[in-house]
């Protein structure tokens, strides 16, 4: 089942009337079963089939990959289950065969409890059966983790890396050149820093251009468990032809161990360019989430990188993921998500980019404005993209009711800041914002009636003219999918008996109905 949620969400919590534009609802994604923790990760991958809007693929338990196609407001979003053997752990691998679709990759199960790196070519229709896999049953001996597309060495070829790591191995990172030979042998691998014990490294993976000298650079964590006395640190290696197998920068949160610093560095993420100054950004996320002491390191890059977070945000959220640009004023833009089941809490705070961004949320995104018990809402955010083809990045927020209930994604719009919600000056009608029924015209009225009803986005719907015993005698729209706007639909009663009349819109959220007079 599948309905839409139309919502207007004030900045900074003010009033909805007369407000510049903000996010909205456009589409509900809604899982078939309960306890699914269906979009428990969201990852865009760009244009799939070819039709001018961006898709992303969504994951829930026990390992079902999707992907989910956009589309236009009126029609919504499509998802379909792809595979039934990829964990959660996927990620968008740009152009691997070069056709100009991206590819994507995950890690699917092997035999032995083992896994494998499985490797998806882009474009429709997709085959459940990966396109190229990567390593053997000896490679990946335990947990395996996100794997990106980017050029580090400075080869002219994007590398795929992959964490490697088990209790019995120092682990390490694996690099396989993807290239005209791609095939399953690993090109390169990168050890974990020497250190008293094993740590766990390459648990969070990101690239990009983060000392400003043109090359991808690769940013790594190194946990170590709570040793007493040993820190957790964010290793930094520069990219080109110089990358070897040593850091050349550390970023470590404190310099001895303090369970308030558990797992810094556990969440990476790059950030695009945050403050507009042409350098790609980046984010630490440590801490427990849903705890005050979850809070985020924003670090800008450029020449003058350094090892000092230049935004410092502590606001309890665990999740943060580039939104892209949401609010179309040419700068990217940050989404986190603050989650938590014992305190009832659920956020999402947007962070938008600039030459003046700071720690403190631009939109607060709550799970009180919505109807029902969101307290899992944000456990997973992410950019998606243009996925409704208006030229302005959406977003998704994950989120479920609690037990018992099926687990969800909203999709929202992104906006333009430069035009207002009521504009006079917009050609553009707006949409509806809810499932409304009116009264009919003429009422009472002989032989002939004209019943309207709005949709604020594509559903199935069905439209049914009911007796004074609640029978059905007539169906004028019988589950078909219509778009959204107004709709009107013209019932001519000349076979039917004066009385008293029930008109009936149903809809998968629920159902309206009004009363009518034949009069003979």
């Amino acid at each position: 089942m599948r309905f839409l949620l139309w919502l207007c969400i004030a900045v900074l919590s003010s009033p909805c009337a007369g407000l510049a534009a903000g996010p909205v609802v456009i589409d509900t994604l809604i899982s078939d079963t309960v306890a699914s923790w269906f979009g428990m990760r969201i990852v865009p991958v760009g244009d799939q089939n070819g039709d001018g809007y961006d898709d992303f693929l969504t994951y829930e338990l026990p390992r079902k990959l999707y992907l989910c196609l956009g589309g236009p407001a009126e029609f919504g979003i499509q998802c379909s289950r792809i595979d039934n053997e990829t964990t959660s752990l996927f990620g968008n691998l740009s152009m691997v065969n070069g056709d100009s679709i991206p590819d994507f990759g995950g890690i699917r199960n092997a035999p032995g409890g083992r896994r494998r790196l499985a490797v998806r070519y882009g474009g429709t229709p997709l085959s459940v059966i990966p396109d190229l896999l990567l390593g053997d049953d000896t490679v990946y001996p335990g947990q395996a983790f996100p794997v990106y597309g980017n050029d580090i060495n400075g080869n002219g070829s994007p590398e795929l890396i992959a964490g490697h790591y088990d209790n019995a191995l120092f682990p390490s990172l694996l690099f396989f050149e993807l290239n005209q030979d791609l095939d399953s042998t690993v090109d390169f691998q990168l050890w974990a820093p020497e250190h008293l014990d094993y740590p766990v490294f390459g648990r969070a993976i990101l690239t990009g251009d983060f000392n400003g000298d043109g090359w991808e650079d690769l940013v790594t964590n190194m946990l170590f468990s709570a040793q007493a006395g040993v820190s957790d640190q964010v290793l930094l290696y520069w990219g080109g032809p110089a990358f070897d197998t040593l850091p050349d920068a550390n970023i470590v949160r404190s310099m001895t161990y303090d369970p308030e610093y558990i797992s810094f560095g556990q969440r990476l993420e790059h950030l695009g360019d945050l403050n507009g100054d042409g350098w790609d950004d980046f984010l630490i996320n440590y801490g427990e989430g849903g705890s005050e002491d979850s809070c985020s390191w924003v670090h800008f890059g450029g020449s003058d990188f350094d090892t000092v977070p230049d935004i410092t945000i502590c606001d309890w959220a665990l999740e943060a993921r580039l939104a892209g640009d949401i609010n179309n004023d040419g700068y990217d833009d940050l989404i986190k998500g603050r989650s938590t089941s014992f305190q009832a809490i659920g956020q999402a705070n947007i962070y938008l980019g600039g030459p003046n961004v700071d720690s403190i949320p631009d939109v607060v995104i709550d799970h009180s404005m919505f109807s029902g018990y969101y307290n899992y809402f944000g456990h997973e955010v992410a950019g998606l993209g243009d996925v409704n083809g208006d030229g302005i990045d959406d977003f998704a927020v994950a989120s479920s009711r609690g037990a018992g209930f099926p687990w969800v994604i909203f999709i929202f719009a992104g906006w333009d800041d430069a035009v207002s919600v009521d504009d006079p000056l917009d050609p553009e009608p707006a949409l509806p914002t809810n499932f409304t029924l009116d009264q009919n015209y003429p009422n009472p009225f002989n032989p002939n009636t004209t019943i309207r009803f709005s949709l604020p986005h594509a559903e199935m719907v069905s439209l049914r003219i009911l007796n004074a015993l609640g029978q059905t005698v007539a169906v004028l729209v019988d589950q078909q999918r219509l778009g959204a706007g107004e709709h009107e639909v013209l019932w001519d009663a000349t076979e039917y008996a004066s009385g008293v009349y029930l008109y009936e819109l149903e809809y998968p959220a629920g159902k309206q109905s009004r009363k009518m007079v034949v009069l003979k």
